[in-house]
């Protein structure tokens, strides 16, 4: 990653997603990441803030950004924590000492999105979404965009949402291509894969409304 990252004609960063142990993630630092997730939502609230600030005070003095997460992003059938389903909501008044406490650089929220795929409607919460945009100038992130639906996440991109992550929309589309089959051979199936993972991409654009 790193390799084409430095031979990008654009600005990449080499990001490390969810990452929950320490050591891990002094180990990607150590590789070259340049931005890191420490994800301590499962946590009291204390505990989330003293384990965000030791990730944040060494990745700092190497020059690696931090994304931590406030509030906790539910899973569906795809997800780093399958056991923990329901979303707990974000509050925009710990967001404020949270920030303050930590110096993270972004912060994911939880407003109504899932991990993996969505079985049924989300509901997103975009007034909590505001309410958080307002306390805060740092970036948010929005884990859990696939499948929750174009109108919800132009909403998300308008209202305070700087990243927001769609990576199963990609497999799912990638997923697609290769049972539509066709190809001649294994270059073409992986041309194909690519061309809708393209798609998507290029349908998200419009979406988010991105420069």
């Amino acid at each position: 990653g790193r390799y084409f990252a430095n031979r990008a004609s654009v600005p990449v960063v080499l990001h490390l997603d969810h990452g929950t142990n320490q050591d891990l993630i002094f180990r990607a630092m150590d590789l070259g990441f340049t931005s890191v997730m420490i994800d301590a939502s499962q946590k009291t609230f204390e505990e989330n803030v003293a384990k965000t600030k030791a990730i944040v005070e060494e990745a700092h003095a190497r020059g690696v950004t931090v994304e931590a997460e406030l509030g906790h992003v539910g899973s569906n059938e795809i997800g780093e924590a399958k056991e923990i389903t329901d979303s707990i909501y974000t509050e925009a008044k710990d967001v404020v000492a949270f920030v303050e406490q930590t110096q993270v650089d972004s912060l994911a929220i939880s407003i109504g999105t899932s991990h993996g795929l969505y079985h049924g409607e989300p509901h997103i919460h975009i007034e909590r979404l505001k309410e958080i945009a307002e306390v805060t100038d740092i970036p948010l992130v929005l884990h859990g965009g696939s499948s929750s639906g174009y109108d919800n996440l132009e909403q998300c991109a308008l209202n305070g949402i700087a990243k927001i992550n769609i990576y199963t929309d990609f497999v799912v589309a990638a997923k697609k291509a290769l049972n539509e089959g066709g190809f001649a051979d294994y270059f073409d199936g992986k041309d194909k894969v690519r061309a809708a993972v393209e798609a998507v991409l290029a349908k998200y654009y419009d979406v988010f409304h991105t420069a």
